[in-house]
C-alpha cells in the first residue's frame, strides 16, 4: 500500500463529505457505501470480498456491521453510524460486548468522519482502551493516513499489534504545513533533546510530573502539574482563536467549553482569559486526551506540543 494513495483516498472522502454533508447525515447505508467502505478498501479490507470482510456479523443474535478477517478468523468488528451521528458510550459499549462475547481483540466505531478504534480486552474505562482516534475533516490527511495504519489489513495479521505510524514519512508540498508541522528549516532549529511529544506522552502516578510545556510556537511555559498542562494548551488557543465560543470536542465523551462555571465537577472551572470555562480537574490519560482532542477541535497538531520533566 502507498500512503500517498491512502491520502488521495482520505481526500476524496473529505470532499464528499463536504459536499455531500445533508445526503450522508440522512442514511446511515449511504455513510457505509460513500465514505466507510472505501477507506477500509484502502487499509486492504475488500468490503465485496466475503473472505475479507463479512457483514451483519452475527454474535449471538446481535449483529455488528462489520467483521473484518484474517484466515477466515474475526479480528475486529466495525459498528456504523450515519455521518453526524455523536459517537457516544452506549454505542462503543454496544460494539465492545459484542467483540467481547466472539472474543474479537478489537473494534472501531465510526460515523464515517470520526473513527475509534479500541483494544476489547485492555483494562480500565473506555477511554483507556482507545488505540486510534481520527477525525477525518478536522485533521490534515497525511496525519490521518499515518494513524489509520492501526487499521492496516497488515496490521492486524496473526500476532500483530495495532500500530499507527508516528513518524512523517510522507512528502508535504511546500507551504501545505499547518500548525503542529514545522518545516525543515525550523525543526533543525529547534532542540527537542530531552522533550516528548503531547501526542506520545503517558500518564503514570509514579512517574515525575512534567515542569515545562512547550507550545506550537516554540514559547515555554513551567508548570508544576499535569493539570498546567491542560490551562497552558486552552489559554494559547484561546490566543489563536479570539472568538471562540463555547463549544465540545472529542468522540467517546466530549469535553465542554462552557460560557459559565456551573456543571463542573470537583475543583469547579477554571476560567480562561476569554471570558470562557473549562474543567481543570481532569487527571491522568484522561487530561492528556482532552488536551489532544482540544487541539485537533482546532486543527492544530498535539505532536506540536512538547513536554519535558527535568
Amino acid at each position: 500500500m502507498a500512503l500517498d494513495e491512502l491520502v488521495a483516498v482520505i481526500d476524496k472522502i473529505k470532499q464528499r463529505i463536504n459536499d455531500h454533508r445533508a445526503s450522508l447525515s440522512a442514511n446511515e447505508t449511504r455513510t457505509r457505501q460513500v465514505l466507510i467502505d472505501p477507506l477500509l478498501g484502502a487499509l486492504g479490507w475488500d468490503v465485496s470480498d466475503p473472505t475479507s470482510v463479512e457483514l451483519e456479523y452475527d454474535v449471538r443474535g446481535k449483529r455488528a456491521d462489520y467483521a473484518l478477517l484474517v484466515d477466515d478468523k474475526p479480528v475486529a468488528v466495525i459498528e456504523a453510524k450515519r455521518l453526524g451521528k455523536q459517537l457516544i458510550d452506549d454505542y462503543t459499549m454496544q460494539v465492545m460486548n459484542y467483540a467481547n462475547t466472539a472474543g474479537i481483540e478489537y473494534m472501531v466505531v465510526t460515523n464515517g468522519d470520526e473513527w475509534n478504534m479500541y483494544s476489547v480486552f485492555e483494562r480500565g474505562a473506555i477511554e483507556d482502551r482507545i488505540i486510534m482516534e481520527l477525525n477525518l475533516t478536522g485533521v490534515a490527511s497525511h496525519v490521518n493516513a499515518l494513524k489509520s495504519l492501526s487499521m492496516w489489513r497488515s496490521n492486524l495479521g496473526p500476532e500483530e499489534i495495532p500500530t499507527a505510524a508516528s513518524e512523517p514519512v510522507l512528502d508535504v508540498e511546500e507551504g501545505a504545513n499547518e500548525v503542529g508541522h514545522p518545516t525543515d528549516d525550523e525543526s533543525s532549529q529547534t532542540d527537542n533533546e530531552g522533550w516528548i511529544r503531547l501526542d506520545e506522552a503517558k500518564y503514570n502516578a509514579r512517574d515525575p510530573r512534567p515542569t515545562r510545556i512547550r507550545l506550537p510556537d516554540q514559547s515555554e511555559i513551567r508548570i508544576d502539574s499535569w493539570k498546567n498542562v491542560w490551562i497552558s494548551i486552552a489559554e494559547w488557543v484561546v490566543e489563536r482563536e479570539p472568538q471562540m465560543t463555547a463549544c465540545s470536542f472529542g468522540n467517546t465523551k466530549p469535553t465542554v467549553i462552557k460560557t459559565t462555571d456551573e456543571g463542573f465537577w470537583g475543583q469547579g472551572g477554571y476560567q480562561l482569559s476569554n471570558g470562557l470555562w473549562i474543567e481543570p480537574g481532569v487527571t491522568g490519560n484522561t487530561l492528556l486526551r482532552t488536551a489532544r482532542s482540544f487541539l485537533n477541535h482546532f486543527n492544530v497538531e498535539p505532536s506540536s506540543v512538547l513536554l519535558r520533566f527535568d
